[in-house]
């Protein structure tokens, strides 16, 4: 199975400071007004959630920035952390996040509370690239910087555990694993803490055990922790990128249990947070696992088209091709019926939408 998710973005040069090589120099001369507005778009899309522009718009105050104020190193620094945050999960990332941590390095003395951002963001990148013992170094600097200045049990403490927590999900193997033993003392540590600082994060844990329990464990554990998580979220920030994530795993976990109308109220959450239009092609936030028929292990392909109704079902399905044993066409209309959507949306309502396609493929490894 698999959850279909429509977010997220874009180059890097070791040429001394700076992340951008030669040739992107733009040919004209650059002027204040220009960064200045670099930085009002950036944080415009940043405010907004715009997934879709905010890595270019932070690459481009990055970039204005280096040209016009080389001399100010640390807000070079933050620029470069904030445009290799806003990049998609990538070897270029990576090398942008440890240019920043450079930068930070420069710009900062020794056990400054700056470098933690700029450690937690290039530890958790390395933790999703499996360079396990420098991600653990970097978490622990971070954690000893915040501890000396804030405290052991403070609120900037809890948050490095919690970024451990969510970063180290192929070291979720249980109870007393790296990632659970993060999440645990993030935990522990929030709970000592005002609930108005202490929830966000506490989301961001309950998140992180639920999505591991989705996919290493169990759905109806899952379910438990992505609720709390998503409680709090739809309080804070119902229309931010990770509450649609939050709906999207709870649709995943719901469905897998079989059930389905638990699943449809947060089809419709997304629907209306975050809506696809009947003019753009519909992708199924979840597919069921595709199996053989019985006592066939054969290649085959069969052609759907369907409609998806108003609360992402698929009804009236149809094959339009096959090519193979019919059993395929069986198993294929048995395995579309199962699949789920978000539903279509036009001038605000949502409606059923006709003619949607879908095309299942069986393939045997010789």
């Amino acid at each position: 199975m698999r959850i279909i998710t429509v977010f997220l973005l874009l180059l890097f040069s070791l040429s001394g400071a700076a992340l951008v090589s030669e040739e992107e120099k733009p040919n004209t001369a650059a002027t204040e007004a220009d960064y200045q507005q670099a930085l009002s778009d950036y944080k415009k899309a940043a405010d907004a959630y715009d997934i879709k522009n905010l890595g270019v718009f932070a690459y481009r105050a990055y970039k204005l920035a280096f040209e016009l104020h080389p001399h100010d190193k640390k807000n070079i620094a933050q620029l470069a952390l904030q445009y290799g945050r806003s990049l998609p999960i990538n070897r270029h990332r990576m090398a942008v996040l440890e240019k920043a941590h450079e930068l930070y390095e420069e710009a900062w003395p020794e056990g400054d509370a700056a470098h933690i951002d700029a450690l937690v963001a290039l530890a958790s990148d390395y933790a999703r690239h499996r360079y396990d013992k420098d991600s653990t170094k970097l978490f622990k600097e971070a954690r000893k910087i915040a501890e000396n200045i804030y405290g052991k049990n403070s609120i900037e403490v809890a948050e490095v555990y919690v970024a451990e927590s969510q970063s180290s999900q192929k070291h979720w193997k249980g109870i007393d694993s790296y990632g659970s033993k993060a999440a645990s003392k993030a935990r522990k540590i929030l709970k000592k803490i005002p609930a108005e600082i202490s929830e966000l994060p506490l989301a961001k844990v309950y998140f992180a055990e639920g999505k591991f329990e989705l996919v290493h464990g169990s759905a109806e554990f899952a379910t438990k922790s992505l609720v709390k998580s998503l409680e709090i979220q739809n309080r804070l920030a119902p229309s931010h990128p990770a509450t649609i994530i939050n709906h999207a795993l709870l649709i995943e976990a719901y469905e897998r249990l079989g059930k389905r109308h638990e699943a449809t109220k947060h089809c419709i959450a997304i629907a209306k947070t975050s809506p696809q239009y009947d003019n753009q092609e519909l992708l199924p936030i979840f597919k069921p696992q595709q199996v053989f028929p019985k006592n066939r292990i054969e290649p085959a392909r069969v052609e759907l088209a369907f409609s998806v109704d108003e609360t992402g079902f698929v009804t009236d399905p149809a094959i339009t091709l096959s090519e193979g044993h019919k059993d395929f066409e069986k198993v294929a209309l048995e395995t579309i019926l199962r699949y789920r959507y978000i539903p279509a949306v036009r001038d605000g309502q949502r409606i059923k939408v006709h003619g949607v396609k879908q095309t299942m493929t069986w393939t045997v490894q010789r």
